[in-house]
């Protein structure tokens, strides 16, 4: 499948991309695109390899990320690929600031002079990766919502010194938010007045040490009565960013109800938005996306055996220096939606790895119950690894491919589509698909 559209006059710059679910080859045909520019223009710089995976983004953690090997690079150079620490965060405003740091556009100048300093590098970059969302920002500036629940803010591992807010604090709110606020019952009234207050996860369990619980009504210090009342709050103040997200996601809930402390609701956040994306340019590059597809009944089977290889290849001593690393850093339980703590197989095989560190003394060997948790890990990931491949593969058909249908000019944006459920099969080495 391609979209197909008349020769563009576009004087914006080439961007080539490779998307796709994780295991489909999209880094081989990353490198196989960039080696043969170089080989037609004779040039070592003509195409070069720019990550937009973000976990990819990690230094070192090469089996759990799924980074291709310096083998499998074959010479082509790739950008913005292990250069965070595990700690660190890295969402989608900064993969644009960096990515178009990487193209060599410097953001002081004007858009057409960003054009011509591409244009006279002679280099047409390749983006490569399973993060959709990225590169949709990237292709699209100031055309997508931004994800404010999953946006950051500052946060303080000290027990928080400010009181429960009051109605005073709201008053100069808009009067339908007003009037839903003061119409909360008592016990989702205190809740939503401490929640300035609250450390930035909002589960007990995630609290600092000495935190005052008292400032929670009673029946909401527990994780497994306050994470569904943050929800029925937000479901209460703002439908229709509840809507949005999984009551279980704590973490873009609370996003959520920072964004109802400001004064605002969803629909707020979408105009302000959509009012942005009007001005500048619709799109930044003239871009060929490449869309690896594999059917199902032959990736499956691809994936389960590739976790098997990563299994082979070192994944457990990787997530052990990571769970060791976490553990070093923060004394809290691990926060598994930020940083490389989200990379399939961490979480899968914590169990694992706690039980390993009670007991050093205890082997897959030797231990029965450290054998079934180990193989409960083995098929955890197995399935969160095809869970991931459907949303990869959803996220496409529902925002990227729309996104390219509403131009105005759809030559700007061409979308080829590819079958790699052969190539799925047949290639051998997991590691060599990513």
């Amino acid at each position: 499948m391609a979209t197909s559209a008349p020769p563009s006059t576009s004087t914006k710059p080439d961007l080539v991309a490779v998307i796709g679910t994780t295991g489909v080859g999209k880094s081989q045909l990353g490198v196989e695109l960039a080696k043969s520019l170089v080989k037609r223009a004779a040039a070592p710089t003509a195409g070069e390899v720019l990550n937009h995976d973000s976990m990819q983004c990690y230094r070192g953690l090469d089996v759990i990320t799924n980074k291709a090997t310096p083998e499998e690079m074959d010479g082509v150079p790739h950008h913005l690929m292990g250069f965070l620490e595990p700690g660190d965060e890295w969402g989608v405003t900064d993969f644009q600031r960096d990515a178009i740091s990487k193209l060599w556009i410097r953001p002081r100048l004007n858009f057409h002079a960003q054009i011509d300093e591409l244009r006279a590098r002679g280099t047409l970059s390749i983006a490569v990766g399973g993060t959709s969302y990225y590169l949709q920002n990237l292709v699209f500036p100031n055309q997508l919502v931004a994800d404010v629940a999953s946006s950051s803010r500052p946060s303080s591992p000290e027990p928080p010194s400010a009181s429960p807010k009051t109605l005073d604090d709201v008053a100069d709110f808009p009067p339908r938010l007003l009037e839903a606020i003061k119409a909360l019952p008592a016990e989702l009234l205190s809740l939503f007045f401490v929640l300035p207050a609250l450390p930035d996860i909002s589960t007990p369990d995630d609290f600092p040490p000495r935190f005052p619980l008292d400032l929670l009504p009673p029946r909401l210090r527990s994780p497994e009565t306050l994470v569904p009342a943050l929800y029925t709050l937000l479901k209460t103040l703002d439908p229709a960013s509840a809507d949005r997200w999984h009551w279980r996601d704590v973490r873009k809930v609370r996003r959520a109800l920072d964004i109802v402390w400001e004064g605002r609701r969803w629909e707020d956040v979408v105009s302000e938005q959509q009012q942005k994306s009007n001005e500048g340019p619709r799109q930044a590059f003239r871009t060929l996306i490449f869309w690896l597809f594999a059917e199902n009944q032959a990736l499956h089977p691809r994936l389960d055996g590739r976790v098997d290889k990563m299994i082979e290849r070192g994944l457990l001593l990787e997530i052990d220096e990571l769970w060791q690393i976490a553990h070093a850093l923060d004394a809290q339980p691990t926060n598994y939606s930020k940083g490389i703590y989200q990379s399939i197989g961490y979480k899968e095989f914590e169990p694992y790895l706690s039980a390993r560190h009670r007991d050093p003394s205890r082997t897959l060997e030797n231990h029965d119950e450290l054998r079934r948790v180990f193989d409960m890990g083995v098929e955890n990931m197995k399935t969160s690894t095809r869970q991931y491949a459907k949303r990869q593969v959803k996220w496409i058909k529902s925002k990227l491919l729309p996104a390219v249908r509403k131009l105005e000019d759809q030559s700007d944006v061409t979308v080829v589509l590819l079958d790699a459920s052969a190539a799925a099969l047949h290639l051998a080495a997991p590691e060599s698909s990513r």
